[in-house]
Order: structure tokens, then C-alpha cells, then sequence
């Protein structure tokens, strides 16, 4: 379960994933470290390759707080928040978002076979012929 929490007061928002079904449990782990009072925003079916391609597409859209404790902390609007919970969609930001992912997997996909053959000297040579 991908769960997103706001840290009242704030715009920083944690997103996150628990194996858990009870989110209130995983709240009040979270407010132990946390300065804020949490509160939750809602929480929507997935696993953790969900929460982690989510991450990766909040990251790409320069919404992650680096200072942050964690990885899971980002500046969302209250819209970000109703696209993630599926309350509002936005179909062609989301079908972009689906294409990059699928992209990136094919290439990480490739490289690894690529490796597996040739080791890293045939990759070079391989991107190299591709390009001239």
C-alpha cells in the first residue's frame, strides 16, 4: 500500500510504502522523528515498485526534498496530490510517465544483456557503431 502523508503545516509530503494495511501504524512510526503533526492524505493500492517508480517520477519532476531525512519526502500541491490518489488524472502526464519508465527498463534491459556477451568493451564499441 503507497500511503502519502503531509507534515501539517508544511508542503512536504511523504510518500511511502508499507507492507502494512493499517497506514495509521505506519503514522505513528513516521511522527516519532518527525517536527510535524501527520496528516493523512490517502492511500491507494501498490507495491513497492509502484512507490518506486512513483519516487522516480516525482524526482524527474524536481519535486524531491533533498535535505529532507529519507528519500520519501517531497514539495507536492494539493493537485499532485489528487493525480497520485487518482482523485483527478491527467491521462498525457501519465502516459508519458509510463513511456519513460518502460524506456528506461528496455535500456537497463539491453545494457545487461549487452554485458553479459560483450562485456564493457563491446558495449562502448556497440553505442559507438550507433552512432557513427
Amino acid at each position: 500500500m503507497i500511503y502519502i502523508y503531509w507534515a501539517k503545516g508544511t508542503d512536504l509530503y511523504k510518500v511511502g510504502y508499507t507492507s502494512k494495511s493499517d497506514v495509521a501504524i505506519r503514522r505513528q512510526q513516521w511522527e516519532t522523528g518527525c517536527p510535524f503533526p501527520l496528516v493523512l492524505m490517502g492511500h491507494i493500492n501498490g507495491g513497492r515498485a509502484d512507490e518506486s517508480r512513483l519516487h522516480k517520477r516525482l524526482k524527474r519532476e524536481g519535486k524531491w526534498v533533498e535535505q529532507a531525512a529519507g528519500q520519501e519526502w517531497f514539495k507536492l500541491t494539493q493537485t499532485d496530490v489528487e493525480q497520485i490518489l487518482g482523485y483527478r488524472s491527467n491521462p498525457a502526464t501519465e502516459t508519458a510517465n509510463m513511456i519513460q519508465d518502460m524506456g528506461e527498463r528496455i535500456v537497463k534491459r539491453q545494457l545487461k544483456n549487452m554485458s553479459k556477451r560483450k562485456g564493457i568493451h563491446g558495449i562502448a564499441a556497440s553505442f559507438i557503431k550507433g552512432f557513427l
